[in-house]
């Protein structure tokens, strides 16, 4: 009840029946936010040191190894994994629209060619093909 009262009282635009139940879906609500505030929004693309990533995250990395992405947001961890592995295929998904509109700018900005953004609700997505790495 403390963070529903938050919750209004920072955004009363939303309205939040999710947290009035535990039995109820907060994903309306979590879309509904991130509609009306896609976060982060970022400026800078800087490719990661590679060198300095995890293992799983490198091999990853390579020619032809298709990423998924769920719950991508605005893109900021999807390109900036695809700025330093541009080898690699990558999905990226998201339920929300606007958080896809910004991620997509930003993949036109940077001229990103190695990764799609794509909107989906994951608890009704089916996958394309199989992947060689997921992050979510």
């Amino acid at each position: 009840e403390e963070v529903a009262a938050s919750m209004h009282n920072a955004y009363p635009r939303m309205h939040q029946p999710c947290m009035e139940s535990s039995t109820s879906s907060p994903n309306g609500a979590v879309q509904e936010f991130y509609e009306l505030y896609p976060y982060p929004q970022w400026k800078h693309l800087d490719p990661w040191a590679a060198a300095a990533l995890a293992e799983p995250l490198k091999r990853a990395g390579q020619a032809g190894q298709r990423v998924l992405i769920a719950g991508c947001g605005t893109g900021r961890w999807a390109c900036h994994y695809a700025a330093t592995f541009p080898r690699a295929e990558i999905l990226a998904i998201d339920i929300s629209r606007s958080s896809l509109a910004f991620a997509q700018r930003q993949k036109c900005k940077f001229g990103l060619h190695n990764i799609q953004f794509q909107h989906a609700d994951l608890r009704s997505w089916v996958a394309p093909h199989s992947f060689d790495f997921i992050e979510c």
